[in-house]
């Protein structure tokens, strides 16, 4: 339970680094990306996109996972929570690659 605690600890402030614009290096593919390609991305909307998906996936692990009933197939159980953090990845990368984008300027 400690390593948890310190994990979430971690990830709530890389959160706040990230909306303050101070963490934009630990964001995958926009610290790689050429200043062409990142141009064209909100970078403001990416930080609190990225920000909130830290946040609800700290609030999964803290709320949801010690609490996790224990129904005795471990694989139903691997099974529900897998689902939980694709569902999570899924709108983050959907939000990401739609609401970040900026509107091309005709």
């Amino acid at each position: 339970m400690v390593v948890l605690i310190v994990i979430a600890v971690v990830m709530i402030a890389l959160g706040v680094l990230l909306l303050m614009g101070k963490a934009d290096k630990f964001i995958a593919g926009y610290n790689t990306a050429n200043e062409e390609e990142r141009k064209q991305i909100n970078i403001k909307r990416l930080r609190l996109v990225v920000a909130v998906c830290l946040w609800v996936t700290t609030a999964v692990c803290v709320l949801v996972l010690p609490n996790f009933p224990k129904h005795g197939m471990p694989g139903v159980d691997a099974l529900i929570i897998m689902g939980i953090f694709s569902v999570i990845a899924i709108v983050t990368v959907i939000l990401a690659n739609t609401w970040c984008k900026k509107k091309a300027e005709n």
